[in-house]
Parts: C-alpha cells; sequence; structure tokens
C-alpha cells in the first residue's frame, strides 16, 4: 500500500465494485471466513442491521493480504469511493498486525471511516490531536486484540500437542519406497 517514500500513491484503478459501492453514500462492509465450511452469515446479519448492503467478502486466511476483496476494498478506497468501512469485528480485515496497521493508515489517508461493529469503536479521520489519539487508541485495541487472539491459538495449538493431537492437514501415509 505504501511506496517506498512512505506515501500512499494515489492512483485510478478499474475496480469490479459492489452494486452502489460508488454511489454518494459510499458506506460499504468487509467480511471474511477462512474456509468454505465456516458460515459468513453471522457477519452478513451484522452488516445488514447496520444498513449496510454493499459487502466485500472473502473466503481466505487472513493471513493472505491478496485477498481478492480485500484488494478491490483497497483499491476501491485508494479511488475515493468509500467514506466508512464496516466490519463485524476488526480481525476479519486480516490476521497480520503490520497490515492491519497499514489499512488504518491508508483510511486515514483517504478520509475514511473504519467501525467495528461488535467491538464498539470507530477509527475516524485525524483532524485535530484529540481525533488523532482517539485514533491511535482505536488502533492499538485492534492490534492488541489480533495479538491477543494469536496468543490464544497459539497456547490451544501446544495444548492440543502435548495431548497428542495432530493439528492441520491429514498425515500422508508413507508409502513403500
Amino acid at each position: 500500500m505504501r511506496s517506498g517514500s512512505g506515501s500512499t500513491a494515489a492512483r485510478t484503478v478499474n475496480v469490479n465494485l459492489p452494486a452502489g459501492a460508488g454511489s454518494s453514500r459510499g458506506v460499504v462492509g468487509y467480511m471474511r471466513v477462512s474456509t468454505d465450511d465456516q458460515n459468513p452469515q453471522l457477519q452478513r446479519d451484522a452488516l445488514a442491521a447496520a444498513g449496510i448492503s454493499e459487502i466485500f467478502s472473502d473466503v481466505e486466511s487472513g493471513s493472505s493480504p491478496d485477498r481478492k476483496g480485500y484488494r478491490k476494498l483497497i483499491q476501491a478506497i485508494m479511488n475515493g469511493l468509500i467514506k466508512k468501512v464496516a466490519v463485524w469485528k476488526m480481525d476479519r480485515l486480516g490476521r497480520d498486525p503490520r497490515e492491519l496497521l497499514e489499512f488504518f493508515w491508508l483510511c486515514d489517508e483517504f478520509g475514511v471511516v473504519v467501525e467495528s461493529l461488535t467491538e464498539g469503536f470507530v477509527a475516524n479521520r485525524t483532524r485535530t490531536p484529540g481525533d488523532f489519539l482517539i485514533w491511535w487508541i482505536s488502533v492499538g485495541l485492534s492490534v492488541y486484540e489480533l495479538l491477543t487472539l494469536k496468543m490464544r491459538q497459539r497456547a490451544g495449538i501446544e495444548a492440543a500437542r502435548a495431548k497428542g493431537k495432530h493439528l492441520g492437514r491429514p498425515r500422508k501415509n508413507p508409502g513403500p519406497d
């Protein structure tokens, strides 16, 4: 997102947006599940209850920054089409703290509000020192929650391994050489 000089390169990108995303409202949602067997309905219902009908979505791990819906969202922000992005929880935006920070910086540069529907905070464009403080507190809370989630996941994985459980893809049966 950022060029080597530290500033966001403003450029026009042709994007296939959800219907109405380029409207004067410019309010969109983003939702993500990691696998096809996860149900995104909870996120979709929360976004709909907030009055959001234009949704960017992905079925992919949040650890991948090249998610198609996420990339389209980034491009739409850079094209000035988005005024507000709502998510069910901030960890839906991704699993990489640096990527999350870059997303917030991008939103700040383009005047985009980011709202978490379940965590109850809004990161707004910084206009005054007080706004900047509130923005950083919001960003810090998002990154804190993300890191806490990762820590709990690691603890759960270690506990399962200690009990002899195999996690991840099924082991391949070694065949005759």
